[in-house]
């Protein structure tokens, strides 16, 4: 028998990879900051209070801790290429559906 000799992916290769996983990262630091930059804008579109607006900005820090250890397991058995596609999917419907919420149930939900 021989060894099986796996030769590691190009360097190239782990560059755009490593690139990709960074600009996602950018991406969420992203939708982490934007509600608190269009307070106004978010309060005159929806006509919300201040307790509102301070809900629907900890709406994403809600739904990010209750899925870090579901989406860790999922990592751990399907893999992080998998995963990141799917959340990178996943963060570019929300940041659409909150993008074009036309009510303030909509924006909670993207």
């Amino acid at each position: 028998m021989s060894p099986n000799h796996l030769s590691p992916p190009p360097l190239r290769m782990s560059f755009i990879i490593w690139g990709l996983a960074a600009a996602f990262y950018l991406f969420g630091f992203f939708q982490r900051v934007t509600p608190g930059v269009l307070t106004e804008e978010l309060s005159t579109t929806f006509d919300l209070s201040r307790a509102a607006l301070g809900n629907l900005s900890a709406f994403y820090f809600y739904f990010y801790a209750a899925m870090q250890i579901p989406v860790g397991l999922l990592v751990d058995r399907i893999g992080p290429r998998k995963i990141l596609t799917v959340g990178c999917m996943l963060g570019g419907l929300g940041a659409l559906m909150f993008g074009f919420a036309p009510t303030l149930g909509w924006a909670a939900v993207g």
